[in-house]
């Protein structure tokens, strides 16, 4: 499962037509429009590459001013049906060590 949530830009006399067309997409939710032309959307998708597509469709809009992704979540499974956690040898954070002003890692 592929989850993302973006900030959708439009003049506010398109918001009309741009939600219209966002919610025509499977998967494509709109939770919020603002009055000075945003929209709060979310995309759900099976795979990375559905996701992209959409992102790839939503960009193409006519009169869509930007778009911000600002979450993307995936939990996409390994073939056990398990979800894959990536290379376990490696460890989850990166301390860093401050010697004269300059950022080194340990």
């Amino acid at each position: 499962m592929e989850l993302a949530g973006i900030i959708v830009s439009a003049f506010p006399k398109d918001l009309d037509t741009i939600r219209s067309q966002l919610t025509s997409l499977s998967g494509v939710e709109v939770h919020h429009a603002t009055p000075d032309g945003h929209l709060i959307v979310t995309i759900e998708q099976s795979t990375h590459q559905q996701l992209s597509a959409d992102l790839s469709t939503i960009q193409d809009i006519a009169n869509l001013l930007s778009l911000s992704m600002v979450y993307q979540y995936s939990d996409e499974l390994n073939g056990s049906g398990d979800i894959a956690m990536g290379d376990t040898d490696q460890p989850d954070t990166c301390e860093l060590e401050h010697s004269n002003g300059q950022e080194t890692s340990s």
